[in-house]
């Protein structure tokens, strides 16, 4: 089939000594459509992993709820997931509780001072800031440092790289 795992990304919980791998599946339903669902295995100790689980289902045909490219993190002193994503409509972010249900309705539109079509994004968080690495997916194509002191309003730190010939970076 053309189903596809794409989009990975590591989650280490002190809490609990675990670490995270989550990922995007996406699923070819046929004409045109497809599904996509996070997906999460975890291990103690780097060699048993426990069997994937279900974090989020996205609709078909995805729209709103479409999920490319999740950048995840524990806050480990809310307890919760904080989860940053891009679709066709722009990049967003949502908390849940572990365990907790997804709730698409409760997610944020980030907000940037400069364009980001992001398509592969990343966020971490350090010295009391978030930082966000966006792929601006046009002509120009470029590659920018952003930050945050909340994680949903973010402004351009540096420009990384870039390319005005039309081809992609990656």
């Amino acid at each position: 089939n053309t189903d596809y795992m794409s989009d990975p990304h590591i989650v280490y919980r002190q809490d609990t000594l675990t670490l995270e791998v989550w990922y995007r599946l996406t699923t070819k339903l046929g004409g045109g459509t497809t599904s996509t669902q996070i997906l999460r295995k975890t291990t103690t100790d780097g060699i048993n992993w426990t069997a994937r689980e279900v974090i989020v289902t996205g609709a078909v045909n995805a729209g709103a709820y479409h999920m490319q490219s999740p950048a995840v993190l524990w806050d480990n002193v809310n307890k919760v997931y904080k989860l940053w994503y891009y679709n066709s409509t722009g990049t967003y972010y949502n908390t849940f509780a572990d365990g907790g249900v997804y709730n698409p309705n409760t997610q944020q539109r980030l907000t940037f001072d400069e364009l980001v079509l992001s398509h592969h994004i990343d966020v971490n968080y350090y010295n009391g800031e978030y930082h966000f690495i966006g792929y601006h997916a046009g002509t120009p194509n470029k590659l920018i440092h952003y930050t945050s002191p909340d994680g949903i309003n973010f402004v351009k730190d540096r420009f990384i790289m870039g390319s005005d010939d039309g081809n992609p970076l990656y």
